[in-house]
């Protein structure tokens, strides 16, 4: 995956967005490598040391070698891009799908939604926040959302796949929890209900929404987690991750 939304803290980013598409299909997460374009005229070794040192230590905490990659100045860039590849480990049997799902299954979403955007919003708007009239404890707050709740979703996938039989995973970047749900629903060739009061929209990102207009729903949310389970275990799977102080909600079901 490329990463090319965010300059600031753009290792941690390019690492957990591959994380989070390797883990959401029961893999674990093994060896990354990166192809990394740096602007010409704007490259300093300060800069290629921060992204590196980012790279090697997201990947150190969550147990993955780095084994590979390319760099190299490219000209027309005004910001630094990393093309992050990530391989993962699983067994046939255990590989989860996307258009697994099955009729009567229950929707979970964890933490909630607008996640990344709003960290986003505010390492690189934060001028613009400023002029709207948010103060700074608001801003560093939104800033701090790529690790709290964060953007990453291995601790909550891990925990649900190694406890329960999930019928599908999905991390909501692109195109949000519309997208998210849509590409489940399709790829298992069902419809579904949804309880729209049972969507949990944090505070900051609430308040993001509706200052700048923009759809919370439908908005890049790396952090939150799509389930698909058993309605049977669907509370079970709740009481497990709320004990782990990870929040979700069952937000609807599969038809």
């Amino acid at each position: 995956d490329p990463i090319t939304f965010v300059t600031d803290e753009i290792g941690y980013y390019a690492v957990n967005i591959n994380v989070n598409d390797v883990i959401c299909t029961g893999a674990t997460p093994k060896w990354f490598q990166s192809t990394i374009l740096l602007p010409a005229g704007l490259t300093d070794e300060d800069l290629i040391e921060s992204i590196f040192k980012n790279i090697h230590d997201t990947c150190k905490s969550l147990g993955i070698t780095v084994v590979g990659g390319h760099t190299e100045i490219t000209a027309g860039l005004d910001r630094p891009i990393v093309i992050g590849s990530l391989l993962g480990e699983v067994e046939k049997e255990k590989l989860v799908l996307s258009s697994g799902a099955n009729t009567n299954d229950s929707i979970i979403l964890t933490k909630g939604i607008f996640i990344e955007g709003t960290s986003i919003i505010a390492r690189e708007k934060e001028d613009l926040l400023k002029q709207k009239g948010f103060d700074n404890e608001f801003i560093e707050k939104c800033k701090n959302y790529l690790y709290n709740p964060g953007i990453s979703i291995y601790n909550e996938a891990t925990l649900s796949n190694n406890n329960f039989l999930l019928t599908s995973m999905h991390d909501l970047t692109e195109g949000g929890l519309f997208c998210g749900l849509a590409e489940i629903a399709i790829a298992s060739n069902l419809g579904l209900l949804i309880n729209e009061a049972k969507i949990n929209v944090l505070p900051e990102p609430l308040e993001l929404s509706k200052v700048f207009k923009i759809n919370p729903y439908s908005t890049i949310s790396s952090g939150s987690l799509l389930i698909s389970i058993n309605n049977e275990f669907a509370e079970d799977l709740i009481n497990l991750l709320g004990k782990k102080g990870i929040n979700s909600e069952v937000i609807g079901n599969f038809t």
